[in-house]
């Protein structure tokens, strides 16, 4: 007897051999457990994915936060900047530049919240294709 995925089977296995009841279970066996094998690889791989959108999201945050402090900053110094022409002039270039950063990074953050609830949608709906509606009922050949 050899395993194949946790199955035992014989040396050969054919639609023709004297049970062939046994060979269609076998079959149909092996089928249905390498169909929630790959159900569980295809869970694995959405899980992984939105891990990874998860730490992402986190990294994201926590750089809009150093850009609004960033923000706030400049709004700072753009006050006291205002009392000279020429230190107005750079903080408005240094507060514009900010500004298009934080919205970059906005952008990417919703971005990143979109495709993890989209994954989140898809590991929600995943059901496997095998439904058992009753045990199977075996019969003995007594031939």
């Amino acid at each position: 007897m050899k395993q194949l995925n946790g199955l035992a089977r014989t040396e050969s296995v054919s639609f023709y051999d004297e049970d062939p009841v046994f060979s269609v279970r076998f079959l149909d066996t092996f089928i249905k457990t390498l169909s929630m094998e790959i159900s569980m690889r295809q869970k694995q791989s959405v899980n992984q994915k939105l891990s990874f959108i998860d730490s992402s999201i986190n990294v994201s945050e926590s750089r809009l936060k150093l850009f609004e402090k960033k923000i706030m900053d400049l709004r700072k110094r753009d006050i006291l900047a205002r009392k000279s022409e020429s230190a107005v002039v750079e903080e408005a270039e240094k507060f514009n530049k900010v500004i298009r950063d934080f919205e970059i990074e906005e952008k990417t953050h919703n971005l990143l919240l979109e495709k993890k609830i989209e994954f989140s949608i898809s590991a929600a709906g995943f059901v496997s294709p095998v439904i058992v509606l009753e045990k199977p009922v075996y019969v003995q050949n007594n031939f």
